[in-house]
């Protein structure tokens, strides 16, 4: 039976399709040496049809579109968006410590970007929903060179549980205890390991706006463990959507960072940089929404511990007339149960130092009877402009977060690209037809 000659009826160049030209090239050439071969064998000359098949194997391997790709770095959160959550990466899985094994509702997964927004109408703008969007997200485009099933975050997200988000949790109590009343001027910049960061925020939320600004997606090979960020929140959704009925009209704003967001990355082949910077208010924004003192909460009473990105914005705060003060979670001590009394937590070591923070942090009257606990380094903190990743030339009060410098090569994944702007895939992606080659072996992946 006479084979039909191959027509292309239609050339496609969009971005994760690959075009039609390549693919009509590879069969059009097995079609020819077919013929070829098919015609050396009838006239006897075997040997000489052995080397052309040789030749023929050759041709076909350069048929494979990486074999005139390109590695170009892409921003890691478009990546992720367009192609999927575990980008070059689909076949691996996520880790989580702690899981919790209390019920959980899978539903309320891709309620987080609403549910968990602030409720103050001036807070809106900084709030960044970028984390609670990977659990609803579906693939828009399959990568060109590589077809691997697609699984929604939402089917792999598990809630956790761990010793260290219980206290924060009570220490996040703790804080927010001591504002009931005071504080409507003062906001808070809690910048602890993600999963702490939520935990500290849910204990504090009945006197708070919570604020989140985390700027990533997880990913099986994340430089930053977002999934655990993402986890705790699923744990704390139904206490931070109860709190928002508690809390009142006039609470003040707590931002909610990731500390991890700036962990070193070092090897491009085989880690994912979902690294991210901090996105904070401007100076002229607090003082719009009548905030006059910045409260910074660490890990621990460690005077520089202020980080690269916020370096910056903190001097900026300062010169721009608003107090920024340094708060380490360490000043407060979880105290166990007694008399079938739940844990808390005391600024300072018991009760008694309790309202002694007022004393530390004079922007609000302590109550009487306050005890003056040890001495802190983080009371007397003053921001000092360094030279960082993220520095400019001058501090800018007005400046809009975005506008502050990217660092080279942050927050980018190296992809593949044909020669027809076709992104291909993951450059490391194991799974990438590429890969099946000795191309993909070759390049360091």
């Amino acid at each position: 039976m006479t084979q039909p000659p191959f027509r292309r009826d239609v050339e496609i160049n969009q971005p994760g399709i690959v075009g039609a030209r390549w693919w009509q090239d590879s069969l059009t050439s097995q079609v020819s040496r077919r013929k070829v071969l098919s015609g050396m064998l009838i006239g006897g000359g075997v040997l000489t049809a052995v080397a052309l098949v040789g030749t023929c194997g050759s041709a076909m391997f350069k048929s494979n579109p990486a074999d005139d790709a390109k590695v170009e770095p892409r921003l890691s959160l478009d990546m992720q968006r367009e192609f999927g959550w575990n980008f070059g990466a689909e076949t691996e899985n996520l880790t989580f410590n702690g899981v919790s094994t209390e019920p959980f509702d899978k539903t309320a997964l891709v309620r987080m970007a609403k549910e968990l927004t602030p409720s103050r109408s001036e807070n809106l703008p900084g709030y960044v929903l970028t984390l609670f969007e990977a659990p609803p997200a579906d693939r828009r485009t399959v990568p060109a060179g590589d077809s691997s099933p697609a699984v929604p975050l939402r089917d792999v997200l598990t809630p956790i549980y761990t010793a260290d988000m219980r206290a924060a949790y009570l220490r996040g109590q703790s804080l927010a205890s001591l504002f009931v009343g005071r504080g409507t001027d003062i906001a808070i910049i809690v910048d602890l390991p993600g999963p702490e960061s939520v935990a500290f925020a849910a204990g504090a939320a009945e006197a708070f706006d919570i604020v989140f600004a985390i700027d990533n997606w997880p990913h099986p090979r994340a430089v930053v463990p977002a999934h655990l960020t993402l986890a705790s929140a699923a744990y704390y959704q139904p206490r931070l959507v109860q709190a928002k009925t508690k809390r009142p009209a006039s609470a003040p704003p707590m931002y909610v960072l990731d500390r991890a967001r700036l962990s070193p990355y070092t090897d491009e082949a085989t880690q994912f940089d979902n690294r991210h910077s901090a996105k904070i208010p401007t100076v002229a924004r607090l003082k719009a929404i009548g905030i006059r003192h910045v409260l910074y909460v660490v890990p621990k009473d460690v005077f520089d511990s202020d980080l690269d990105d916020v370096n910056e914005p903190f001097v900026a705060y300062a010169a721009g007339g608003v107090d920024v003060k340094l708060l380490g979670l360490d000043a407060f001590t979880v105290t166990a149960a007694t008399g079938g009394v739940g844990d808390v937590a005391y600024y300072g070591s018991t009760a008694d130092t309790h309202e002694a923070f007022w004393l530390d942090y004079p922007w609000a009257k302590s109550k009487k009877g306050a005890v003056k606990g040890a001495a802190r380094l983080g009371p007397s903190y003053v921001p000092k402009l360094r030279t960082t990743e993220f520095s400019k030339a001058i501090p800018s009060p007005t400046a809009p977060p975005d506008a502050r410098p990217r660092p080279a090569n942050f927050g980018y994944v190296p992809v593949m690209i044909a020669t027809t702007g076709v992104i291909l895939g993951s450059r490391y992606s194991r799974s990438g037809s590429w890969n099946r080659t000795s191309w993909g072996s070759g390049s360091g992946s």
